[in-house]
């Protein structure tokens, strides 16, 4: 076929460059496309997209980046490009980069689905900003352009708070909460009431999860989380009970048991039955 340095027709170059990348040759897939960077256009399209195949098919995410930007600054309207210079870039490490990148995109009123959404919240938060991220999050739930899940909200709790928007956060990992049902959910919302002593509040989150029903891993739990609330609350009676019917399941009923002496020591009598009873039981199947 002759040296690709005589070669001078781009498509000639392309199709030697693809067989140079199947033998395994890719320093020499590299040097066709700098030579292909020289000779052609991005506005020969079709020849652009072609060479950022070749090029990412031998991970040169450099040129393959390096080709796709010469392609937006002749089609900045291109969705395509732009999503797929910040995949590039992210494999590249650039995560700034791949930011200002989405931006811009933005700027240039390039629609957003719901993964290049989450993409941009995330890397906000990533890149020091979760305040900003946090608000790109609720405000694409607002719109519908990110589907209500119990996935996303627990993002969107993550997200603020890291940027200490604790009022927030509880509000999106309560939402979290609710659209999934998931017991582990619940009990963190409740942990994070108890950290606060909002202890009226923590009870009724705990109550929800019970009234929906729960597995049997999460009785203990649940009974002690319940216990807790109501001590703060001032009903050492019913934190008794909540109490001893966490040590009636494994994983907590050394905790209980100190809170069962805590509360014999200031008066409070009562006495562990031999199953548990009261409102946080498990569901029947």
């Amino acid at each position: 076929m002759g040296s690709w340095e005589t070669f001078s027709d781009p498509d000639v170059l392309l199709t030697y460059g693809r067989a140079q990348s199947m033998l395994g040759n890719y320093l020499a897939v590299a040097d066709c496309l700098d030579r292909l960077l020289q000779l052609a256009s991005p506005e020969q399209q079709g020849l652009y997209q072609r060479m950022v195949v070749l090029a990412y098919g031998i991970q040169d995410y450099q040129r393959s980046a390096a080709i796709l930007e010469g392609l937006l600054e002749h089609f900045p309207g291109q969705a395509d490009y732009w999503f797929q210079l910040v995949s590039v870039l992210l494999k590249l490490g650039q995560h700034q980069s791949a930011l200002d990148y989405l931006l811009m995109a933005q700027w240039q009123g390039i629609t957003f689905s719901q993964q290049n959404i989450l993409l941009l919240a995330g890397l906000h938060a990533t890149q020091g900003n979760p305040y900003a991220g946090a608000k790109v999050l609720e405000q694409a739930l607002d719109t519908g352009v990110v589907a209500e899940s119990g996935d996303h909200y627990r993002l969107l709790f993550e997200y603020w708070l890291q940027a200490r928007e604790r009022e927030r956060a509880l509000a999106a990992l309560a939402r979290a909460a609710r659209l999934s049902g998931d017991a582990e959910l619940f009990l963190y919302w409740a942990q994070q009431l108890m950290e606060q002593a909002r202890w009226g509040e923590m009870n009724g989150v705990i109550r929800e999860l019970c009234q929906a029903g729960i597995g049997p891993r999460y009785v203990g739990r649940a009974n002690l989380m319940l216990g807790i609330s109501e001590y703060g609350l001032g009903k050492k009676a019913a934190a008794y009970r909540a109490f001893a019917n966490a040590t009636l399941s494994g994983g907590v009923n050394t905790q209980a048991g100190h809170w069962l002496t805590k509360l014999e020591s200031e008066g409070v009598q009562g006495r562990v039955a031999a199953s548990v009873s009261g409102p946080c039981q498990a569901a029947v199947p």
